[in-house]
């Protein structure tokens, strides 16, 4: 008998990882391909543009999530499942982006090695163990069906351009700054760029994926941004609540409605959850870390307690207003678990692991670790 060939060899489960982990260059590269170019200030911006600007967000959102998986494994992390990894994989964007914007390698004219690197990542976790899926009831099935019926309505919101203040004083402007000038810098005429912290560097890659000199790109780097804060932030939101609710064994009927009482209430949250800011961006980033120091410690591997301290420090050095909701969370966490030095330790160093890159940029800037607030 002849040996069976490579098709055999694999599993289901292997190729349908295989085809995933190509999807992102592929879906990219058509979706540069659909550009055609970045699209110039003085001439129109039709659907096939659109369209190919989303096709290179999904890529970037792809890519994001493979190396958030990777990060994920080396954590310790892989129980936590799609939360973690979609978490993680926007710390990691984050990250890449800053330290690019430092090092000066954020100009134009280099999609296609950006697009690589993010292509990286799916292709790297084709070697990690697959995950068991956890049962839902029906009632947790229906509360996913709402909430994708609901981040749906804000991706279509978010596919036209709103022409609201703050995006455009410094969401946007700080990464089109740095972007149109090869690395990142500051002025002290134009101080708003100083409020740009962690999150606007996601931003960054619209600009490095899609945008061009003089103008260029200026469109598909805005609706970039408005589907991230989306997708990814309010994405990570229902994750983060999912993994929470889960976790404490919570009913999805309660749930569900708990979170539809508190979504209703918050109308000036919702308001810009189609705008490129940062505020879903904040809350699911706290929201991961609180989720994860307000379940029963158990024996959790030290890298979750690094996952929920990394959030943490990436939220507070995103609006540092939410450190009333860390503080809030960690005395919490001290009052239902008592004070464990090493689990404490753990998540304070992450903490400032994830803080330390904005307070010395602000010092060196700014003159003041948090500047300009």
């Amino acid at each position: 008998m002849s040996e069976p060939g490579w098709r055999e060899r694999l599993s289901g489960a292997s190729r349908r990882s295989i085809y995933g982990a190509l999807a992102v260059p592929l879906t990219g590269l058509l979706g540069l391909l659909f550009l055609g170019g970045p699209s110039q200030p003085d001439l129109s911006f039709g659907e096939l543009q659109l369209l190919g600007s989303f096709l290179v967000f999904l890529a970037f959102v792809g890519g994001a999530w493979g190396w958030g998986r990777l990060t994920s494994a080396a954590l310790g992390c892989l129980e936590l499942g799609l939360f973690a990894d979609v978490i993680l994989g926007s710390l990691w964007a984050a990250s890449v982006a800053f330290a690019c914007a430092q090092l000066g390698w954020v100009g134009f004219g280099h999609a296609y090695a950006y697009l690589g690197l993010l292509a990286v990542g799916p292709l790297a976790v084709l070697g990690l163990p697959g995950r068991a899926r956890a049962a839902d009831s029906r009632a947790g099935l229906w509360a996913g069906v709402l909430v994708v019926f609901v981040l749906v309505t804000w991706l279509i919101k978010a596919s036209v351009l709103h022409g609201t203040s703050d995006p455009y004083l410094y969401h946007l402007m700080g990464p089109r700054l740095w972007s149109e000038a090869g690395g990142e810098y500051f002025t002290r005429g134009d101080s708003m760029s100083y409020f740009c912290w962690w999150w606007e560097y996601l931003y960054l890659w619209g600009n490095l994926l899609m945008g061009g000199p003089g103008g260029g790109g200026l469109v598909e780097a805005q609706l970039f941004g408005q589907w991230c804060h989306v997708l990814v932030g309010g994405g990570g939101v229902a994750l983060a609540l999912a993994w929470a609710v889960r976790s404490w064994s919570i009913p999805w009927g309660w749930a569900t409605a708990a979170v539809l009482a508190v979504f209703a209430s918050g109308g000036e949250l919702r308001s810009v959850a189609w705008l490129a800011k940062n505020d879903w961006g904040v809350l699911a980033w706290a929201l991961a870390g609180s989720a994860i120091l307000l379940t029963p410690p158990r024996k959790k591997p030290a890298g979750i307690w690094v996952f929920a301290g990394l959030s943490l420090g990436f939220a507070l050095m995103c609006k540092p207003n939410s450190g009333f909701w860390i503080a809030g969370t960690g005395l919490l966490h001290l009052a239902l678990f008592g004070w464990d030095r090493k689990r404490i330790g753990i998540v304070a160093a992450a903490s400032l692991m994830a803080m330390l890159p904005m307070l010395v940029r602000n010092s060196v800037f700014g003159h003041h670790p948090l500047f300009p607030y």
